[in-house]
């Protein structure tokens, strides 16, 4: 164990028991960044700054630092912030396209891209996970509200649905490769509840396909940015 040297001994007694380098500053060294003087202001009226320069040398030799010498900027909490909500905003697009509901997240990640603020990799899986979350709660309205098809409310207009319960009955769970193509994909992944299409069967082939869609799109954004 080492302890901070210093004429008053303050910071030494009161402040640093332990400093060894353990990858982080230690709970006793962190929380000084609150005020660097308390220490010389309360334990000890005679300490000068020049102890904390001396108590500054010897963290640095155990290769440790003051906290208040690099505290975390009010931009990277900002920053952290900004990209939650883009995220966020990401998902939210690409649950909304993959409802009944019109949206275009192909857009939106093209435009998230091209700004390159956020890692390609991170929006890709995001955009998959809300646009196969939005196929999900479509084959739960299938599955288990179709007997309102005839309300105004539903999603979903009688000549669409009726054609993609044609294509179903064609091709079976197959169709759902197509899952990803715009104004029958929607209504494919609904057709699925309806037909009662096994979800464990159903989601591993909505995946592949929105996987695909996002993949494909981002190499090609990524690709067109690089030329």
């Amino acid at each position: 164990m080492t302890a901070l040297p210093g004429e008053c001994g303050a910071l030494g007694k009161h402040t640093v028991k332990t400093a060894f380098y353990s990858g982080r500053v230690p709970q006793k060294v962190r929380f000084l960044h609150k005020k660097p003087s308390f220490f010389a202001e309360k334990q000890n009226p005679l300490c000068k700054e020049k102890e904390l320069g001396q108590a500054d040398k010897t963290l640095q030799k155990l290769g440790l630092q003051m906290a208040w010498q690099s505290p975390v900027k009010a931009d990277d909490h900002f920053r952290m912030d900004f990209d939650i909500a883009v995220y966020f905003g990401m998902f939210f697009s690409a649950l909304v396209a993959a409802t009944l509901l019109p949206s275009q997240s192909e857009i939106v990640l093209v435009g998230l891209l091209v700004a390159g603020e956020q890692p390609a990799w991170m929006l890709i899986l995001v955009a998959i996970a809300g646009n196969v979350l939005g196929s999900s709660i479509n084959w739960l309205l299938g599955a288990f509200f179709y007997r309102f098809h005839e309300k105004k409310w539903f999603p979903i207009k009688k000549d669409k649905l009726d054609k993609a319960v044609r294509i179903y009955s064609k091709y079976g769970r197959w169709s759902l490769f197509c899952s990803w193509v715009p104004l029958i994909g929607d209504p494919l992944t609904l057709v699925a509840g309806i037909l009662r299409e096994p979800f464990y069967s159903f989601f591993i082939i909505v995946l592949f396909a929105k996987a695909f869609r996002y993949v494909v799109v981002a190499g090609v954004t990524l690709s067109w940015m690089a030329a």
